[in-house]
């Protein structure tokens, strides 16, 4: 999912409904609307996608409602709110779990390093997953997964953010740029 369609040097992949913003390095590039309004895109609720100039360290936003297991509700920040906090961390467990189990199905590799949650922050919650992932005939990628579970509103935001695992160190300054500015957000 990468390559032709791309904006150049836009600083900073918007997801607008939830206001989310995260800063981009300056030489990196975006899909443009026309990419992202694709049918591709539309399929898997891509919102936003860059990648540094080698296409080596991406970074995608999606949008879509997380209705998993058989759920009545969609799972969100109120959907957790309600919840005690016995409940709320045993959703937090299937979640990862569930996260785990799509990305092992979608991977030749899947090793979970960590995975921590907060507890309700004033745009929601957050499930974080680090490990490191690898496609079929691809190098072992390092790979942030975040779930944003907004409160009043019914859709999720996942972002991923990776590098190759070999190059990670010097991926790491993007890397940072845009998980400041991801964390600047969350504590909003």
């Amino acid at each position: 999912m990468g390559g032709s369609g791309c904006q150049l040097h836009h600083d900073a992949l918007d997801e607008p409904k939830s206001g989310l913003s995260l800063a981009l390095p300056k030489n990196w590039t975006q899909w443009d609307s026309k990419k992202l309004n694709s049918p591709e895109a539309a399929k898997v609720h891509m919102v936003g996608y860059a990648g540094d100039p080698d296409k080596k360290a991406l970074v995608s936003l999606r949008r879509f409602s997380y209705q998993r297991l058989g759920a009545r509700v969609a799972i969100t920040g109120d959907t957790l709110d309600r919840l005690n906090p016995e409940d709320r961390e045993k959703l937090f467990e299937v979640l990862v779990k569930q996260i785990e189990r799509d990305l092992s199905e979608d991977n030749e590799y899947w090793q979970l390093e960590s995975t921590r949650h907060s507890d309700s922050l004033k745009r929601g919650y957050l499930l974080e997953l680090i490990g490191q992932v690898r496609e079929a005939g691809e190098t072992t990628r390092w790979l942030k997964y975040v779930l944003i579970l907004p409160k009043k509103d019914e859709q999720i935001v996942e972002v991923r953010l990776s590098a190759p695992l070999m190059e990670k160190a010097k991926y790491q300054a993007d890397l940072d740029l845009i998980n400041d500015s991801l964390r600047r957000w969350i504590n909003g």
